[in-house]
């Protein structure tokens, strides 16, 4: 099993291969970017989801892992997958 971000219905859900369970997001969450990751949270003040750069090759399309994001992929993803 491979770390993997999907879409659920109205959600974003990352499975990190159990290191932190599932995490879901609702697609309204905020998506930014600091000089050297991606981050996501539901509000302001939520607990933040981040993704280094440098480990984003690391997270896939979908469980069976055969398709990697890219640094450009993710952030197409995220932008089309939450609310910025």
């Amino acid at each position: 099993m491979a770390q993997n971000i999907t879409v659920s219905n109205n959600y974003i859900v990352l499975d990190d291969e159990g290191t932190n369970g599932l995490e879901v997001f609702p697609k309204t969450s905020i998506y930014q970017e600091s000089s050297d990751e991606f981050l996501i949270r539901v509000d302001s003040r939520s607990k933040i989801k981040s993704i280094a750069f440098s480990q984003v090759g690391t997270w896939f399309t979908a469980a069976d892992g055969l398709t990697a994001f890219t640094e450009a992929t993710l952030r197409v993803f995220l932008q089309t997958n939450t609310g910025l």
